[in-house]
């Protein structure tokens, strides 16, 4: 089987089932999925998967962001799959970028700290500006970090002669 046969097969595991079982946090914000949402869900995170790369083999960062995100006061039912869908696509962005430096689970919350608040539930200002200096801050610090282990590490202490 040829590799990319392969990585297309692992991507396709999720079914529907896991992200409609979502609804039962959901519905209490006046959000619900239906089998169409879930299945275009599954689509733009297979999509997204591809686009960066990347290898995901259990659908928990994406039933993550819904439970997350299911309370944002900007996500109504007319737009819920679509910014989902969005949604999915800047978190894969966003684990390329900081190289996993920071867990699923922290990237969403920081993403959803922002989208309601300094975003206004702008799915462009969170991507292209608050994401994109929490990628600059998360690199910089990494930078350090490795450049003071080096220090650390390259120092053997005073000669004595």
């Amino acid at each position: 089987m040829p590799v990319l046969d392969l990585y297309r097969g692992l991507n396709k595991m999720a079914s529907s089932d896991e992200i409609l079982d979502t609804n039962q946090l959901a519905n209490s914000y006046g959000l619900t999925l239906d089998e169409q949402g879930a299945l275009e869900i599954l689509k733009a995170r297979n999509r997204a998967l591809r686009d960066h790369g990347r290898i995901e083999l259990s659908v928990d960062p994406i039933k993550n962001i819904i439970k997350i995100f299911c309370t944002s006061p900007y996500i109504h039912q007319h737009n819920y799959v679509e910014v989902l869908n969005e949604l999915i696509d800047i978190f894969y962005f966003c684990k390329n970028e900081i190289e996993e430096l920071m867990s699923d689970q922290e990237l969403i919350s920081q993403m959803k700290e922002y989208f309601d608040k300094s975003c206004g539930g702008s799915l462009e200002l969170l991507k292209n500006r608050e994401l994109m200096i929490l990628i600059r801050d998360i690199r910089e610090q990494s930078l350090v970090e490795h450049n003071e282990e080096k220090e650390r590490k390259c120092w053997d202490g005073p000669k004595i002669y």
